[in-house]
């Protein structure tokens, strides 16, 4: 009986510890990269540009993509912000893909005329920079991504 009575203790010591390890708390998503940057729509006074942002989860479950909130910036100058709501599902182990889209104002990018004018002469590109946070689900924890990115755009194309 007292044998028995022994190896439950011991089964159930056993049992709480593999429940232990498995309440870890989840691993945040890894930012890996912004691409495939390109102009969805021009105005007189607007450019809109698309993208995509790159991540993996590392986890052994789902989570579940919730917002992005991501600052533009160009020249060091904030020239947008994007702040998009989500509700997408990220399998376990997986690479997944945001998509992003800013809009803002043309001057921002011209600044003076003549500076833009030696850019397109000289064939340089437009450096654009990507600061801010998604936010992630998993099993009701909330989790903070960073996003810190640098791309660069031919000015043309604008």
């Amino acid at each position: 009986m007292k044998n028995k009575f022994s190896f439950l203790i011991y089964l159930l010591g056993f049992i709480f510890l593999i429940q232990l390890n498995a309440c870890t708390r989840p691993e945040a998503p890894v930012f890996e990269m912004i691409r495939d940057i390109s102009l969805k729509e021009r105005t007189k006074d607007t450019v809109t540009l698309t993208a995509y942002a790159d991540f993996y989860n590392p986890n052994n479950y789902k989570m579940i993509l919730k917002k992005a909130d991501i600052d533009l910036l160009l020249n060091g100058k904030k020239i947008s912000s994007l702040h998009q709501e989500f509700d997408l599902i990220i399998e376990k182990r997986s690479e997944f893909s945001v998509p992003l889209e800013a809009t803002f104002s043309q001057d921002q990018i011209n600044g003076n005329l003549i500076s833009s004018a030696i850019n397109i002469l000289l064939g340089r590109k437009l450096t654009i920079n990507y600061e801010g946070n998604i936010k992630v689900k998993a099993y009701g924890i909330r989790i903070r991504v960073p996003v810190e990115g640098e791309s660069k755009i031919d000015i043309r194309d604008l």
